[in-house]
Protein backbone atom coordinates (compact mmCIF):
# COMPACT_ATOMS: atom_id res chain seq x y z
CA UNK A 1 0.00 0.00 0.00
CA UNK A 2 1.16 3.64 -0.75
CA UNK A 3 1.43 6.02 2.06
CA UNK A 4 -0.48 8.64 -0.69
CA UNK A 5 -3.05 6.30 0.37
CA UNK A 6 -2.57 7.18 4.25
CA UNK A 7 -1.41 10.40 4.91
CA UNK A 8 0.13 13.45 2.90
CA UNK A 9 4.34 14.13 3.51
CA UNK A 10 4.19 17.33 4.09
CA UNK A 11 1.48 17.16 7.13
CA UNK A 12 3.76 17.74 10.24
CA UNK A 13 2.97 15.00 12.84
CA UNK A 14 0.51 15.82 15.73
CA UNK A 15 0.97 16.56 19.32
CA UNK A 16 -0.04 13.24 21.26
CA UNK A 17 -3.20 15.04 23.34
CA UNK A 18 -4.09 15.84 19.64
CA UNK A 19 -3.97 12.35 18.11
CA UNK A 20 -6.10 11.26 21.47
CA UNK A 21 -8.85 13.74 20.60
CA UNK A 22 -8.86 12.81 17.02
CA UNK A 23 -9.36 9.19 17.98
CA UNK A 24 -12.25 10.28 20.06
CA UNK A 25 -13.59 11.66 17.23
CA UNK A 26 -13.64 9.25 14.95
CA UNK A 27 -14.95 6.79 17.45
CA UNK A 28 -18.18 9.40 17.94
CA UNK A 29 -18.45 9.73 14.18
CA UNK A 30 -18.29 5.81 13.99
CA UNK A 31 -19.94 4.72 16.91
CA UNK A 32 -20.65 1.21 15.88
CA UNK A 33 -16.44 0.64 16.21
CA UNK A 34 -17.33 0.25 20.25
CA UNK A 35 -19.27 -3.13 18.91
CA UNK A 36 -16.54 -5.61 19.70
CA UNK A 37 -15.60 -4.49 22.92
CA UNK A 38 -19.08 -4.24 24.06
CA UNK A 39 -19.83 -7.98 23.12
CA UNK A 40 -16.51 -8.84 24.65
CA UNK A 41 -17.54 -7.30 28.00
CA UNK A 42 -20.57 -8.56 27.74
CA UNK A 43 -19.66 -12.23 27.38
CA UNK A 44 -17.61 -11.33 30.71
CA UNK A 45 -20.71 -9.84 32.19
CA UNK A 46 -23.01 -12.75 31.47
CA UNK A 47 -21.22 -15.64 30.06
CA UNK A 48 -19.70 -18.64 31.53
CA UNK A 49 -15.46 -18.29 32.90
CA UNK A 50 -13.86 -21.45 31.25
CA UNK A 51 -11.11 -22.67 33.39
CA UNK A 52 -8.55 -25.46 33.46
CA UNK A 53 -8.64 -26.04 37.24
CA UNK A 54 -9.33 -30.09 37.78
CA UNK A 55 -6.17 -30.46 35.05
CA UNK A 56 -4.12 -28.05 36.37
CA UNK A 57 -4.57 -28.99 39.97
CA UNK A 58 -3.40 -32.08 39.49
CA UNK A 59 -0.50 -31.13 37.71
CA UNK A 60 0.26 -28.85 40.39
CA UNK A 61 0.12 -31.83 42.67
CA UNK A 62 2.74 -34.30 40.90
CA UNK A 63 5.02 -31.25 40.71
CA UNK A 64 4.57 -30.39 43.98
CA UNK A 65 5.57 -33.75 45.13
CA UNK A 66 8.53 -34.22 43.09
CA UNK A 67 10.55 -32.53 45.41
CA UNK A 68 12.67 -30.93 43.70
CA UNK A 69 14.19 -27.64 43.84
CA UNK A 70 11.06 -24.67 43.26
CA UNK A 71 8.71 -27.56 43.38
CA UNK A 72 6.71 -25.84 45.86
CA UNK A 73 6.67 -22.72 44.39
CA UNK A 74 5.83 -24.13 40.76
CA UNK A 75 3.22 -26.40 41.90
CA UNK A 76 1.29 -23.32 43.49
CA UNK A 77 1.48 -21.55 40.47
CA UNK A 78 0.14 -23.83 38.40
CA UNK A 79 -2.66 -24.64 40.77
CA UNK A 80 -3.41 -21.03 40.51
CA UNK A 81 -2.98 -21.04 36.90
CA UNK A 82 -5.97 -22.98 36.75
CA UNK A 83 -8.22 -20.91 38.35
CA UNK A 84 -7.82 -18.36 35.68
CA UNK A 85 -10.74 -17.75 32.85
CA UNK A 86 -9.16 -18.89 30.06
CA UNK A 87 -11.44 -16.46 27.97
CA UNK A 88 -9.61 -13.51 29.26
CA UNK A 89 -6.94 -14.24 26.71
CA UNK A 90 -9.64 -11.98 24.45
CA UNK A 91 -9.10 -9.23 26.87
CA UNK A 92 -5.34 -9.09 26.29
CA UNK A 93 -5.75 -7.80 22.88
CA UNK A 94 -9.24 -6.53 22.86
CA UNK A 95 -10.22 -3.41 25.17
CA UNK A 96 -12.36 -4.95 28.09
CA UNK A 97 -13.44 -3.31 31.16
CA UNK A 98 -14.50 -6.25 33.52
CA UNK A 99 -12.14 -8.60 32.22
CA UNK A 100 -9.71 -9.45 35.35
CA UNK A 101 -10.70 -6.87 37.87
CA UNK A 102 -12.21 -7.68 41.07
CA UNK A 103 -16.25 -8.22 40.85
CA UNK A 104 -16.68 -7.44 44.83
CA UNK A 105 -18.84 -4.75 44.90
CA UNK A 106 -20.01 -4.65 41.32
CA UNK A 107 -23.17 -5.20 39.94
CA UNK A 108 -23.65 -8.40 38.63
CA UNK A 109 -27.01 -9.54 36.68
CA UNK A 110 -26.68 -12.71 37.21
CA UNK A 111 -24.66 -15.38 38.61
CA UNK A 112 -21.09 -15.90 37.30
CA UNK A 113 -20.78 -19.50 36.44
CA UNK A 114 -18.05 -21.50 35.38
CA UNK A 115 -16.91 -24.71 33.38
CA UNK A 116 -14.10 -26.42 34.22
CA UNK A 117 -12.17 -28.24 32.08
CA UNK A 118 -11.24 -32.10 33.53
CA UNK A 119 -9.61 -33.79 30.73
CA UNK A 120 -5.85 -32.68 29.21
CA UNK A 121 -7.62 -33.26 25.13
CA UNK A 122 -10.42 -30.85 26.18
CA UNK A 123 -8.08 -28.53 28.14
CA UNK A 124 -5.64 -28.34 25.14
CA UNK A 125 -8.28 -27.96 22.45
CA UNK A 126 -10.05 -25.60 24.63
CA UNK A 127 -6.73 -23.50 24.78
CA UNK A 128 -6.07 -23.66 21.02
CA UNK A 129 -9.97 -22.36 20.13
CA UNK A 130 -9.41 -19.22 22.35
CA UNK A 131 -6.48 -18.65 20.97
CA UNK A 132 -7.67 -18.42 17.66
CA UNK A 133 -10.84 -16.48 18.54
CA UNK A 134 -8.17 -13.96 20.06
CA UNK A 135 -6.43 -13.23 17.10
CA UNK A 136 -9.44 -13.59 14.79
CA UNK A 137 -11.30 -10.73 16.78
CA UNK A 138 -8.16 -8.68 17.35
CA UNK A 139 -6.97 -8.86 13.47
CA UNK A 140 -10.98 -8.08 12.80
CA UNK A 141 -11.40 -5.11 15.31
CA UNK A 142 -7.65 -3.77 14.19
CA UNK A 143 -8.29 -3.33 10.46
CA UNK A 144 -11.68 -1.99 11.73
CA UNK A 145 -9.98 0.82 13.65
CA UNK A 146 -7.12 1.43 11.06
CA UNK A 147 -9.78 1.36 8.24
CA UNK A 148 -11.60 4.52 9.92
CA UNK A 149 -8.74 5.66 11.35
CA UNK A 150 -6.91 6.43 8.05
CA UNK A 151 -9.68 6.58 6.33
CA UNK A 152 -9.32 3.30 4.22
CA UNK A 153 -11.95 1.99 1.53
CA UNK A 154 -12.71 -1.47 3.15
CA UNK A 155 -15.86 -3.41 2.47
CA UNK A 156 -16.78 -5.96 5.21
CA UNK A 157 -16.59 -8.98 2.78
CA UNK A 158 -12.44 -7.77 2.19
CA UNK A 159 -12.06 -7.49 6.05
CA UNK A 160 -13.09 -10.36 6.45
CA UNK A 161 -11.05 -12.08 4.08
CA UNK A 162 -7.62 -10.34 5.48
CA UNK A 163 -8.31 -11.16 9.20
CA UNK A 164 -7.18 -14.94 8.83
CA UNK A 165 -4.11 -13.56 7.33
CA UNK A 166 -3.53 -10.88 9.88
CA UNK A 167 -4.20 -13.31 12.15
CA UNK A 168 -1.65 -15.41 11.13
CA UNK A 169 1.00 -12.62 11.25
CA UNK A 170 -0.13 -11.48 14.81
CA UNK A 171 0.39 -14.93 15.96
CA UNK A 172 3.89 -14.28 14.09
CA UNK A 173 4.89 -11.35 15.33
CA UNK A 174 4.22 -12.78 19.20
CA UNK A 175 6.44 -15.73 18.25
CA UNK A 176 9.17 -13.82 17.16
CA UNK A 177 8.94 -11.13 20.16
CA UNK A 178 9.04 -13.76 22.92
CA UNK A 179 11.73 -15.71 20.83
CA UNK A 180 14.07 -13.21 21.32
CA UNK A 181 12.76 -12.19 24.47
CA UNK A 182 14.28 -15.25 25.23
CA UNK A 183 17.31 -15.25 23.13
CA UNK A 184 18.40 -12.20 25.20
CA UNK A 185 17.44 -13.36 28.77
CA UNK A 186 18.19 -17.05 28.14
CA UNK A 187 22.25 -16.32 29.04
CA UNK A 188 21.26 -13.73 32.02
CA UNK A 189 19.03 -16.63 33.17
CA UNK A 190 21.72 -19.39 32.86
CA UNK A 191 24.12 -17.33 34.51
CA UNK A 192 21.65 -16.69 37.30
CA UNK A 193 21.05 -20.70 38.34
CA UNK A 194 24.87 -20.98 37.82
CA UNK A 195 24.89 -18.38 41.02
CA UNK A 196 22.26 -19.68 42.76
CA UNK A 197 23.70 -22.97 42.30
CA UNK A 198 27.16 -21.75 43.83
CA UNK A 199 25.48 -19.99 46.39
CA UNK A 200 25.61 -16.67 45.54
CA UNK A 201 22.32 -14.16 45.86
CA UNK A 202 22.69 -11.59 42.41
CA UNK A 203 19.24 -11.35 42.05
CA UNK A 204 19.31 -7.94 42.72
CA UNK A 205 21.38 -8.02 39.47
CA UNK A 206 20.13 -9.86 36.80
CA UNK A 207 16.58 -9.33 37.56
CA UNK A 208 16.92 -5.58 36.45
CA UNK A 209 19.27 -6.82 33.44
CA UNK A 210 16.00 -9.14 32.12
CA UNK A 211 13.70 -6.19 33.18
CA UNK A 212 15.29 -3.44 31.58
CA UNK A 213 15.48 -6.12 28.00
CA UNK A 214 11.73 -6.58 29.07
CA UNK A 215 11.00 -2.99 28.94
CA UNK A 216 13.36 -2.40 26.17
CA UNK A 217 11.65 -4.45 23.70
CA UNK A 218 8.16 -3.27 24.95
CA UNK A 219 9.05 -0.08 23.84
CA UNK A 220 10.90 -0.79 20.73
CA UNK A 221 8.31 -2.90 19.00
CA UNK A 222 5.18 -0.65 20.60
CA UNK A 223 3.55 0.02 17.25
CA UNK A 224 4.50 -3.22 15.84
CA UNK A 225 0.63 -4.78 16.08
CA UNK A 226 -0.14 -0.74 14.79
CA UNK A 227 2.26 -1.97 11.50
CA UNK A 228 0.50 -4.82 11.02
CA UNK A 229 -3.16 -2.64 10.39
CA UNK A 230 -1.93 0.26 8.57
CA UNK A 231 0.91 -0.93 6.91
CA UNK A 232 -0.29 -4.08 6.07
CA UNK A 233 3.46 -5.68 7.17
CA UNK A 234 4.73 -8.88 7.77
CA UNK A 235 5.69 -10.25 11.43
CA UNK A 236 9.47 -8.81 10.45
CA UNK A 237 8.53 -5.80 8.58
CA UNK A 238 6.15 -4.68 11.37
CA UNK A 239 8.93 -5.25 14.21
CA UNK A 240 11.24 -3.54 11.86
CA UNK A 241 8.71 -0.46 11.29
CA UNK A 242 8.24 0.24 14.77
CA UNK A 243 11.58 -0.33 15.54
CA UNK A 244 12.47 2.75 13.21
CA UNK A 245 9.42 4.82 14.14
CA UNK A 246 10.57 4.52 17.48
CA UNK A 247 14.16 5.19 17.46
CA UNK A 248 13.46 8.38 15.18
CA UNK A 249 10.58 9.21 17.46
CA UNK A 250 11.76 8.11 21.33
CA UNK A 251 10.55 11.31 22.88
CA UNK A 252 6.93 11.45 21.13
CA UNK A 253 6.77 7.68 21.95
CA UNK A 254 7.52 7.30 25.03
CA UNK A 255 4.95 10.43 25.71
CA UNK A 256 2.33 8.83 23.92
CA UNK A 257 2.91 5.41 25.89
CA UNK A 258 2.71 7.28 29.35
CA UNK A 259 -0.20 9.27 28.43
CA UNK A 260 -2.20 6.09 26.77
CA UNK A 261 -1.03 4.03 30.32
CA UNK A 262 -2.18 6.66 32.36
CA UNK A 263 -5.33 7.10 30.82
CA UNK A 264 -6.25 3.82 30.54
CA UNK A 265 -5.36 3.12 34.60
CA UNK A 266 -7.13 6.14 35.93
CA UNK A 267 -10.58 5.54 33.53
CA UNK A 268 -10.25 1.87 35.11
CA UNK A 269 -10.36 3.43 38.59
CA UNK A 270 -13.16 5.67 37.36
CA UNK A 271 -15.29 2.68 35.59
CA UNK A 272 -14.67 0.28 38.78
CA UNK A 273 -16.64 3.41 41.00
CA UNK A 274 -19.39 3.69 38.59
CA UNK A 275 -19.99 0.22 38.37
CA UNK A 276 -21.91 -0.53 41.58
CA UNK A 277 -25.72 -0.47 40.05
CA UNK A 278 -26.89 -1.08 36.34
CA UNK A 279 -27.08 2.34 35.14
CA UNK A 280 -23.21 2.65 36.29
CA UNK A 281 -22.60 -0.69 35.30
CA UNK A 282 -23.99 0.55 31.78
CA UNK A 283 -21.96 3.53 31.30
CA UNK A 284 -18.85 1.63 32.79
CA UNK A 285 -19.05 -0.84 29.52
CA UNK A 286 -20.02 1.93 27.42
CA UNK A 287 -17.58 4.62 28.44
CA UNK A 288 -14.18 1.82 28.48
CA UNK A 289 -15.39 0.36 24.38
CA UNK A 290 -15.16 4.19 23.96
CA UNK A 291 -11.96 5.06 25.54
CA UNK A 292 -10.33 1.85 24.74
CA UNK A 293 -10.94 2.38 20.59
CA UNK A 294 -9.93 5.99 21.10
CA UNK A 295 -7.18 5.00 22.36
CA UNK A 296 -6.48 2.41 20.25
CA UNK A 297 -6.89 4.62 17.01
CA UNK A 298 -4.91 7.56 18.40
CA UNK A 299 -1.98 4.89 18.26
CA UNK A 300 -2.19 4.17 14.50
CA UNK A 301 -2.69 7.72 13.87
CA UNK A 302 0.62 8.37 15.77
CA UNK A 303 2.45 5.20 13.80
CA UNK A 304 0.64 6.10 10.38
CA UNK A 305 2.09 10.15 10.54
CA UNK A 306 5.34 9.26 12.03
CA UNK A 307 6.16 6.22 9.34
CA UNK A 308 5.28 8.10 6.56
CA UNK A 309 8.09 10.89 7.38
CA UNK A 310 10.16 8.20 7.09
CA UNK A 311 10.10 7.91 3.66
CA UNK A 312 10.14 3.75 3.52
CA UNK A 313 7.96 1.00 3.07
CA UNK A 314 7.44 -2.32 3.72
CA UNK A 315 9.41 -5.30 2.35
Amino acid sequence: MNKEETATKADPPSSVTQLIADGANIVLARPLLVLIPLLVDLHFLLGWRITLRPVMERLGADVHSSDRFGSERAGDFLTHLGTVDIAGMVAMLVPSFLAGIDREGLYAPVSHGSVAIDAWAFGLGAVVAMIVITVGVFALFGLWLADAGISRNRSWAERLRQAPITGLRILGLVALILGLMLLLTLPIGLAWVATAIAGAQMQGLFLPLIAFIGIALIVLFYFAPEALFVAGAGPTDSMRLSAQVVRRHIWPTLSFALATLLLSLGLSEVWERMAGNPPGMLLAILGSAFAGSSLAIASMLFFNERWKSLDIEPA
